[in-house]
C-alpha cells in the first residue's frame, strides 16, 4: 500500500485532479518566465510551406487575478522564421496580419518549460504534414502557458496549481479567439492539460462560465464554426454533458476529435488523486454519453488509440502514430 501511494504522489505532477473551485494561483509561481524560444539544441529544423506562418503567443507572466484580467495586448507575441529564427512581435502586428486562411492554435500539456515550448509546437506542426505539403494555407499558433514545474518538494502542490490555472488559461484563450474576426476559419489542438484548456475556451466562447470567468463585450463567433482535436485530455469525462462544467463546448464545434487511451498509466489514476473526487479522465475513458448530446453527437469522433500507442501518456507517442496523425489532419485540415 505504501508503494502504491508513493507511486500516486509521483504521478500527481503530470495531471490535475483538483476541483474547478480551487482558487487560481499567481502566474508568477512555477516557471512563469519570459524566454520562450528554442531550447539548448538551437533552432529546430522546420521549413514551413511558403504560404504558412508560425507564431508563438505566450501568457507566461500574465495574471488572471484581480478584478480586471489581462488583455490580449499583454500577451507576448513571437513570429518564427526558419531563416531568421524567433522574431519578437506585437498584438498590433498580429491583428494587422492580412492572412485569411485557417488559423490553427496548438496548446501544450503540463510541465513544459518556456524554452521547450517552440520545439513541442513544431513537433505538432510536423505531425500535421505541413513540410512542403500542398494544402490550404495555415497560420499555426503555438500557445505557451505557464506550465513549468512549481518549485519545491511537493508534487501535489504542482498538480493543484496547474489544475486551478487551466480555468484562467481557458479564459485567456477564449479572449484571444473572441478578438479574431468571427468568420475567420479556426481550429484548436490540445494535448493533456492543453485539451482541458481548449475545451474550457470553447465553453466560454459559447457564452458559458468557468467559476468567475466569463467573456463580456466580445464579438461572438457563429455556432459550430471551430474544429478541435483533443489528445489525452486531463479533464473529467462528464464535463461535456449538457449543464456540466464545459457543457456549452459543442455549441462552438463543427468537428471535435477525441483521442483517448484506455491503457494510459497516468490518466488511469486521475480519479484517485484528489480528495473527494471520483470522476475518471476523459482521456482515459472517452466520452460515454453521446446519446445525451442530441444532434451534436454527430460532431464528435472519438478513437481509443491503445492499440496504436500502447501503455503511455507521452505526447511524442501520439504524434508518432500515423493513424493519429491522419485522424488529426482529417479533423482539422480537411475541407
Amino acid at each position: 500500500m505504501r508503494l502504491y501511494l508513493a507511486f500516486c504522489w509521483l504521478l500527481l505532477p503530470f495531471l490535475a485532479g483538483a476541483s474547478p473551485t480551487v482558487a487560481a494561483s499567481p502566474d508568477t509561481a512555477g516557471g512563469a518566465v519570459q524566454n520562450d524560444g528554442p531550447g539548448p539544441g538551437g533552432e529546430p529544423d522546420v521549413s514551413p510551406p511558403q504560404s504558412d506562418s508560425i507564431w508563438l503567443v505566450s501568457t507566461r507572466g500574465v495574471s488572471c487575478g484581480g478584478s480586471a484580467p489581462a488583455a490580449v495586448e499583454d500577451f507576448r507575441f513571437v513570429r518564427y522564421d526558419r531563416s531568421q529564427g524567433c522574431q519578437p512581435s506585437t498584438w498590433e502586428a498580429w491583428a494587422d496580419d492580412p492572412f485569411t486562411g485557417l488559423t490553427l492554435i496548438y496548446v501544450h500539456g503540463n510541465r513544459i518549460e518556456s524554452n521547450e515550448v517552440l520545439q513541442h509546437g513544431l513537433n505538432a506542426y510536423r505531425a500535421l504534414g505541413r513540410n512542403g505539403a500542398e494544402a490550404q494555407p495555415v497560420r499555426f499558433v503555438i500557445w505557451s502557458w505557464p506550465s513549468g514545474k512549481v518549485p519545491g518538494p511537493h508534487p501535489r502542490r504542482d498538480a493543484q496549481v496547474k489544475a486551478a490555472r487551466t480555468h484562467g488559461e481557458s479564459y485567456l484563450l477564449a479572449s484571444f479567439i473572441a478578438r479574431m474576426a468571427p468568420d475567420a476559419p479556426l481550429a484548436l489542438l490540445g494535448y493533456s492539460f492543453g485539451g482541458r484548456i481548449v475545451s474550457g475556451a470553447l465553453h466560454l466562447t459559447a457564452g458559458g462560465t468557468l467559476g468567475r470567468y466569463q467573456l463580456v463585450d466580445e464579438t461572438p463567433r457563429p455556432e459550430h464554426s471551430i474544429r478541435a482535436a483533443l489528445l489525452a485530455p486531463g479533464m473529467d469525462n462528464s464535463w461535456w454533458l449538457p449543464g456540466a462544467y464545459h457543457g456549452k463546448c459543442f455549441a462552438q464545434v463543427d468537428r471535435l476529435l477525441l483521442l483517448y487511451n484506455t491503457r494510459d498509466p497516468v490518466l488511469r489514476l486521475y480519479s484517485r488523486l484528489g480528495p473527494g473526487r471520483n470522476a475518471p479522465a476523459l482521456g482515459y475513458t472517452g466520452f460515454c454519453w453521446t446519446s445525451r448530446l442530441g444532434e451534436n453527437a454527430a460532431r464528435l469522433a472519438q478513437v481509443n488509440v491503445c492499440s496504436r500507442i500502447g501503455k503511455t501518456h507521452k505526447e511524442d507517442a501520439y504524434f508518432a502514430s500515423e493513424g493519429n496523425r491522419r485522424d488529426v489532419r482529417e479533423s482539422l485540415l480537411a475541407p
